[in-house]
C-alpha cells in the first residue's frame, strides 16, 4: 500500500469516516506485516489513531438503537483488529519498546490469553487433562471425541453410555482459570463454558428429563428432545435456581465470587425458578433474569444480549460495566489476581478480542478512563 494511502486511510480512522472497504483494506495491510522502508509514520500518530478509535467507537456504541447496534459491533470488530495490528506494528519498531516502557509500566509483564483447558472427571474417578495438544486415542478413554463446527470451532462430542443399572453416574467438567472448553452432549446440546467453571451432568439421561449442573458461565444451545410425543424438559441448576428449558440459546453467569446469578435469554422461552421457591419468571427472547445473592426475588430486564454473549464469540464487549465486573473477568481469562478492595464506581465501554494480550486490554482502560492499570507480580494494580 502506497505512503499517502496509508496516510488518508489513517486520517479516515481518526474521523470516525472510513468506510468498510477500507478498514479491510487496513487489516490485509497490517497482516502482512510487510512494511515498506519509505512509510513514515510516527509513534505519536499512532497512537493518536488509538485513542481516537476507541473514542468514537465508544460513542457510536452508546447512541446507537438496538435496530442497528449489530453493525456497529462489527464496526467496533474491525476496528479492534486493525487496532491489535497498529500496536503489534509500534512493538516492531526499531527502539519503540524502549520508548514506551519508560512512560506505561504495563508492558514490563504481561499475560496471554486463555485456550481450550479443561479438567475431566469420570463418573469411575478418572481424571483426564484436556487441552488443544490432546491426541484422539487418549479422549477415547473418556467417551469424548473432537469434532470442529463449520465456523472452525472446536467442539468435544460426549458419547452416551448405556444404562446398566438404576443409579445415575455423573461426570464433571472444570475449567481452570485461563481455559474455555466447547462440548456437545449426547442428546446434541451444544455448552460452551467460560472460563473457572465447573460443569456436571449425568452419563446417560433420564428419559423423563435432562438435568445438569453449573458453577461459572456457559452458553447453552439445547436440543429438543421428545419420548412418546412428549417433549424431555432440560434443565440448568445453580446454586440459587433451577432454569427450566424448552429448547432454547441462552447464557448462564453464576461465579462464585460474584453476588449474583444471571440468566440470559437469546432464542426461545425458559422458565428460572428460585431453589427456595421464594420466585419464579419466565424469560422472553433478550430478556434478562437477576438474582443476587442478598435478595429473595428475581428481576428481569431486557438488555443487550450481544454484550452478554460477546465472551464465546471471541471478545470482550463490555457496555458501562463496572470495573469490578471488567476486572473479575479479565482475572478469569488471564488467570492473574486483582485486589477488588476499595475500588471506584466507575464504569467503562470497551470492545476487544479476547485473543489479545492483557496488556493490550489494560492500554484501553487505560484510554477509556482517568485510571492506570499495570501487572505486577500477577496481579493488576490500580493507580
Amino acid at each position: 500500500m502506497k505512503q499517502q494511502d496509508l496516510k488518508k486511510i489513517f486520517n479516515n480512522i481518526k474521523s470516525g469516516t472510513a468506510s468498510p472497504k477500507e478498514i479491510a483494506s487496513m487489516k490485509q495491510w497490517l497482516h502482512q506485516f510487510n512494511l515498506e522502508a519509505d512509510v513514515d509514520l510516527s509513534v505519536k500518530e499512532v497512537k493518536q489513531i488509538q485513542s481516537q478509535i476507541w473514542q468514537n467507537m465508544a460513542a457510536e456504541l452508546n447512541i446507537q438503537s438496538s435496530k442497528t447496534h449489530m453493525h456497529w459491533i462489527r464496526y467496533a470488530s474491525a476496528a479492534a483488529a486493525v487496532l491489535i495490528g497498529l500496536m503489534l506494528f509500534l512493538f516492531h519498531r526499531p527502539g519503540f519498546d524502549s520508548r514506551l516502557s519508560l512512560n506505561n509500566p504495563t508492558v514490563r509483564q504481561d499475560k496471554l490469553p486463555g485456550s481450550i483447558k479443561a479438567h475431566v472427571t469420570l463418573a469411575d474417578g478418572t481424571s483426564i487433562n484436556i487441552d488443544e495438544a490432546n491426541k484422539q486415542s487418549l479422549l477415547n478413554t473418556a467417551g469424548i471425541k473432537i469434532k470442529k463446527a463449520k465456523d472452525g470451532t472446536v467442539i468435544y462430542k460426549l458419547s452416551a453410555e448405556k444404562q446398566v443399572s438404576s443409579s445415575v453416574k455423573y461426570s464433571t467438567i472444570y475449567t481452570p482459570k485461563g481455559g474455555r472448553f466447547n462440548l456437545e452432549l449426547p442428546d446434541g446440546t451444544l455448552v460452551m463454558l467460560n472460563a473457572s467453571s465447573s460443569f456436571t451432568y449425568p452419563t446417560v439421561f433420564d428419559e423423563q428429563e435432562r438435568s445438569v449442573e453449573l458453577s461459572g458461565e456457559a452458553f447453552f444451545h439445547v436440543s429438543k428432545q421428545h419420548k412418546a410425543g412428549k417433549n424431555i424438559p432440560f434443565y440448568v441448576k445453580t446454586l440459587r435456581q433451577k432454569i427450566e428449558v424448552l429448547g432454547t440459546q441462552f447464557n448462564v453467569s453464576s461465579y462464585a465470587d460474584d453476588d449474583f446469578t444471571a440468566t440470559t435469554l437469546l432464542e426461545g422461552k425458559v422458565r428460572v425458578n428460585m431453589l427456595n421457591g421464594a420466585d419464579l419468571r419466565i424469560l422472553a427472547p433478550g430478556e434478562q433474569s437477576v438474582l443476587t445473592n442478598s435478595s429473595n426475588s428475581i428481576r428481569v430486564s431486557r438488555v443487550n444480549v450481544e454484550s452478554t454473549v460477546a465472551w464465546k464469540d471471541g471478545q470482550f464487549l463490555f457496555e458501562d460495566a463496572y470495573l469490578k465486573e471488567i476486572l473479575l473477568s479479565l482475572s478469569r481469562w488471564y488467570d492473574v489476581k486483582v485486589n477488588l478492595n476499595n475500588l471506584p464506581k466507575t464504569r467503562y465501554t470497551i470492545f476487544i478480542s479476547r485473543e489479545s494480550k492483557l496488556s493490550s486490554v489494560l492500554k484501553m482502560l487505560d484510554k477509556t478512563g482517568d485510571l492506570k492499570f499495570k501487572l505486577i507480580n500477577n496481579t493488576i494494580e490500580i493507580n
